[in-house]
């Protein structure tokens, strides 16, 4: 196994999500997985289940969660944490099933995400974003051998907000050369902003409970050790 968390705001509520939203885009935009995407990164891809969510309210609680799943913290990941908890933000934590390898005892780094995949559903009025999350995973052991895997779901976090948010601070600690990005934004009208780093692709409608959505897909490519800063968009 191993764990995987994220920034929230402080109101919101985060549950498992199944993957009908991600293949109703999908079947809507094509396929999540951009043209560039290294082909190393998807042999042998395995699905996985998501199990045992944490709540961490300050980066004491997030440490000793780690440490139960026999994790030890960096300081480069925990100072972001930090700068989180400080602006009205708490952390999700849950494990992910990992796939069996030959020789567990090797994995020379933890995993890397490679592809951030979110389905973003943003109402302005009256200010909510619901955020559909699921991450592909990369691991390489000292032997050269490989797993990658992404959850069959992901993770459903709905909060207050006028605004179209996804954190991306994190992104700099992969220790893979880079990370790719793939969002789906279903907004009421047209969705106009064009964020740095991030390129608009196909576009569409959609129906989801009972309401018509815009459809634009945001891509990108981020380097690993450089900072970036979260999205924050007008939609």
């Amino acid at each position: 196994m191993v764990t995987w968390s994220l920034p929230v705001p402080q109101d919101a509520r985060v549950s498992y999500a199944g993957p009908e939203i991600f293949d109703a885009v999908d079947r809507i935009l094509g396929s999540e997985i951009p043209l560039d995407f290294p082909k190393e990164y998807l042999r042998d891809l395995k699905h996985v289940e998501l199990f045992n969510a944490q709540m961490s309210f300050a980066s004491n609680e997030l440490e000793q969660w780690e440490k139960r799943a026999d994790v030890e913290m960096q300081h480069g990941p925990l100072s972001v944490f930090e700068k989180y908890f400080s602006t009205k933000h708490v952390v999700a934590s849950t494990l992910v099933e990992h796939p069996a390898v030959s020789h567990p005892e090797k994995i020379k780094d933890a995993c890397s995400v490679v592809l951030q995949r979110a389905v973003i559903i943003s109402n302005p009025d009256p200010g909510s974003e619901t955020l559909f999350l699921r991450s592909y995973f990369h691991t390489v052991d000292d032997t050269g051998g490989r797993a990658n895997f992404v959850p069959s779901g992901g993770m459903r976090i709905e909060f207050a907000s006028r605004k179209i948010w996804f954190p991306l601070e994190l992104t700099r600690f992969i220790s893979e050369p880079a990370a790719y990005v793939v969002l789906d934004v279903l907004t009421p009208s047209n969705f106009a902003a064009k964020p740095e780093e991030f390129k608009t692709g196909k576009t569409g409608k959609m129906e989801y409970h009972g309401k018509t959505y815009h459809v634009t897909r945001l891509t990108a490519k981020l380097a690993g050790g450089k900072e970036w800063k979260d999205l924050s968009l007008e939609p």
